[in-house]
């Protein structure tokens, strides 16, 4: 995940985390930059945005699916 591969399935995946990273445990973009390798936090901005707005999109699509049954298996 904190690698600088750009396969489709990887970079949503990283994309994903660093959007939960930010919403669930309010770090700042920067420290979230840096425990996905460096990342400037420019970059994360975009990832948190375009998480963000595919959520708005499609609320009931395969993303939010897959990000409630993440939430919830954290918090067990």
């Amino acid at each position: 995940m904190v690698g600088t591969k750009r396969k489709k399935e990887i970079m949503q995946a990283r994309q994903v985390y660093m959007y939960m990273i930010k919403h669930e445990l309010g770090y700042a973009l920067e420290r979230i930059g840096e425990i996905f390798g460096g990342k400037n936090h420019t970059t994360v901005m975009h990832s948190i945005n375009k998480i963000t707005t595919e959520l708005e999109v499609d609320p009931d699509g395969s993303l939010a699916k897959d990000m409630r049954n993440l939430r919830h298996k954290l918090s067990d």
